[in-house]
């Protein structure tokens, strides 16, 4: 691993430390919400990602595909995905979660 991958792992696991109290809250508050498959309601999931986005000062967007191509899947509709873009330093490491 080069030594610019290796300086971004370290930062990136120092924040985690120094942010794990919030990421347990979070994660808990999400786990809390219940979007249990079947039937797949997931509005509660989504407006409570867009409500964190939003406090954290991104620009959530929400992404579905047509009623159409889900239940073809033999899926429920809607099927909400949330991104939120960061504008970050020109040239610089991009960090994506999924």
């Amino acid at each position: 691993m080069n030594t610019d991958k290796k300086i971004l792992r370290r930062e990136i696991a120092a924040r985690v430390a120094k942010h794990r109290g919030d990421l347990v809250a979070i994660t808990q508050s999400l786990i809390r919400i219940p979007s249990v498959n079947p039937p797949g309601d997931y509005d509660a999931m989504a407006k409570r990602m867009i409500e964190l986005y939003k406090r954290e000062g991104l620009e959530p967007v929400v992404a579905c595909a047509s009623r159409e191509e889900i239940e073809r899947l033999g899926l429920t509709h809607p099927r909400p995905n949330i991104l939120a873009l960061h504008k970050g330093k020109v040239r610089t490491p991009v960090f994506c979660l999924d």
